[in-house]
């Protein structure tokens, strides 16, 4: 706080103020006003000091605080300039509003009625003479008090007396003049020596321009997903959903998961480790990996791909988080590559010949599995990889197996190998009906297969063959279904039912979302991708697969179009999820699959064949350390 000069009778008084939440920025902001600068230089200096110099810290430092701030300027010519910044943002929340609403970035600062935000301000600008009780005011920025206040006054030439009254010591209303006029300087007797001179608010200048540019890139690598655009909450109500912006970027909570991508995969070559190119094309070697792009299987190469280009692969086993084992097996084993002994003698042969597996107890690899048969691809998954982290779409397989691969607290889901066709940017292999143009109300379109709750819709479909459409479909043969056929019997219908088949999960659940109809999930066993932010209810329907049969089909013809429009606009906004797109689309499958194993990322790893001595160094049950294993090791 500056000392102010008390005015005398018969002189009228300017008061020239300055405040923001950080003493040294309002002093260098008076020096603004002291060499003949207006509100408008002032105010200029004194945010960018702000930016640079935070509350917190009151020294130069590169930005690490994210706080809001304030400041109020008075001008000689009685100017005055009140601003505030935003927060939780470098240079801004990075939102765009189209409307006058406040987008605001974390959930504590969100909007709710009788809610107070975590940072609140009461900026103001005193036109009394009480300047001096200033200093007794608070305000609330963020989870600190703190205030700072600048104030000076400038004599200037006395009133006629005419105008000379008991008033003389309070402020005479401000009149508002043009923020071009310039400021007489103080008198000398009133000045101080600057705290800084133009070169050094010039140096400010530049360095604040310095860090919005490097900020800026950093941005760019550090959060994919970031938007500024206004963002569509896929859970109303709650603050720890996924969001996808107007603009198409995926925007991941950060509960549990943290502010940005952070990791580090190494992705293990099929030349490094002898029996992994087995795995990936077959004993003899002749299997294209192309070919198994296609169909269920496809997962297994696309994920293999992305994280080859990905931005997050280290090369330095040392450095990584986690580790990738690339294999094809559901693909190999369909065309002939290696039958089921030879698979898992292959992959026990594989986790033999890497160290990093056996420190860890295999905690930290990752497995892909892609088809109904989850892990149980690999006979004996339960006693070698039962603590890996494993990618499938099947979360139960008790129909065929006694106990499921799937773990909800180490596994991830992932969707389903939609076909490219329908999931890329460029032309759709068919376009979504009208909600009005559709023949049906419902339809499946699959095989019996002998399946309990397949056949009663081929039953149902016989007796409401005017809303429910179960065709008899052909996979081979001249009357075989093309892909285009499919999707054109798919979109016809407003709802689109997925009943369990060989296993819990079904493709037709993700290929609803392209059509455009509603699924309705009729497996009780059905395990979900990304159910941690996402909120199914919000653009799916699931049913009890016991109560299949005319009341299923009384509930979806009761649900009016307005309703059915409104899930599908929701699942419309979360689709692109389901789609294995490359990294540098804002919202894909493998978004959300890296933000998954950002939480899989552990500092410490050990197994039962893993020990660690006072020095810090592993060692295995002989005392060799780690750097000094060597293949092949017996597997924990």
């Amino acid at each position: 706080m500056l000392r102010a000069v008390s005015p005398k009778v018969g002189e009228r008084v300017i008061s020239v103020h300055l405040a923001t939440d950080d003493r040294q920025c309002s002093r260098i902001g008076m020096d603004v006003l002291r060499e003949g600068g207006n509100a408008v230089d002032a105010s200029v200096v004194a945010a960018l000091c702000l930016e640079v110099v935070p509350a917190s810290n009151t020294r130069w430092s590169q930005i690490d605080d994210h706080d809001a701030s304030h400041l109020s300027v008075i001008d000689p010519q009685e100017n005055a300039i009140s601003m505030t910044s935003t927060v939780n943002g470098y240079f801004g929340a990075h939102v765009l509003s189209n409307d006058s609403t406040i987008q605001p970035p974390a959930p504590t600062s969100f909007i709710r009625p009788g809610k107070r935000p975590l940072s609140s301000m009461t900026p103001a600008i005193v036109l009394k003479f009480i300047v001096q009780r200033m200093k007794n005011l608070r305000e609330n920025e963020g989870t600190r008090e703190i205030v700072a206040v600048s104030d000076s006054r400038k004599r200037r030439t006395p009133l006629p007396s005419s105008r000379t009254n008991t008033d003389d010591n309070r402020f005479p209303t401000p009149k508002m003049g043009s923020v071009n006029n310039k400021a007489r300087p103080f008198s000398a007797q009133h000045h101080q020596q600057p705290l800084c001179t133009r070169t050094h608010q010039i140096g400010a200048l530049l360095l604040v321009a310095a860090t919005f540019f490097f900020t800026s890139l950093l941005n760019r690598s550090f959060r994919p997903c970031a938007s500024h655009f206004p963002a569509v909450d896929l859970l109303p109500n709650s603050w720890s959903s996924v969001q996808v912006t107007a603009g198409r970027d995926l925007l991941w909570p950060q509960r549990g998961y943290g502010p940005q991508l952070d990791l580090k995969i190494y992705v293990y070559d099929d030349r490094e480790i002898d029996g992994l190119k087995a795995l990936m094309r077959g004993r003899d070697g002749v299997i294209d990996p192309k070919a198994c792009l296609k169909g269920q299987w496809g997962t297994q190469v696309k994920i293999h791909r992305l994280l080859l280009n990905s931005r997050f692969r280290t090369r330095k086993k040392d450095e990584a988080d986690l580790f990738f084992v690339p294999t094809y097996t559901k693909c190999v084993r369909m065309m002939g590559g290696l039958n089921d002994k030879e698979i898992n003698q292959t992959y026990v042969k594989v986790l033999s010949q890497m160290p990093y597996f056996r420190r860890s107890g295999g905690r930290d690899h990752i497995f892909v599995f892609p088809s109904g048969a989850g892990a149980h691809l690999f006979r004996s998954w339960a006693t070698f990889i039962n603590r890996s982290i494993i990618l499938t779409p099947e979360g139960d397989r008790t129909d065929k197996k006694d106990t499921s691969a799937f773990n909800t607290w180490k596994d991830i889901i992932i969707p389903g190998n939609v076909e490219d066709g329908m999931t890329t940017n460029g032309p759709a292999l068919v376009h979504p009906l009208p909600i009005s143009k559709r023949k049906y109300l419902a339809n499946y379109l699959g095989r019996a297969q002998g399946k309990a709750g397949r056949l009663k819709l081929i039953e149902l479909s016989k007796k409401f063959p005017d809303k429910l459409e179960c065709p008899e479909l052909k996979f081979s043969g001249p009357e075989k279904l093309g892909r285009i056929d499919y999707f054109e019997h798919l979109r016809n219908a407003k709802f689109c039912l997925a009943p369990r088949g060989e296993s819990s999960w079904t493709l037709r659940f993700y290929e609803a979302f392209f059509v455009e109809c509603v699924p309705v999930i009729l497996s009780d066993q059905v395990e979900l991708p990304f159910q941690n932010v996402v909120d199914y209810t919000q653009i799916s329907i699931k049913w009890p697969s016991t109560l299949i049969g005319p009341e299923l089909l009384q509930y979806l013809e009761s649900l009016p179009d307005k309703n059915i429009e409104g899930m599908i606009s929701r699942g419309r906004q979360v689709r692109c999820l389901w789609a294995y797109a490359s990294e540098s689309a804002s919202c894909s499958a493998m978004h959300g699959i890296l933000w998954e194993l950002q939480r899989k990322v552990r500092l410490f790893h050990q197994s039962t064949e893993t020990f660690w001595l006072h020095n810090g160094s592993v060692v295995n049950r002989n005392l060799v350390e780690f750097s000094d294993w060597r293949p092949p090791m017996p597997l924990p």
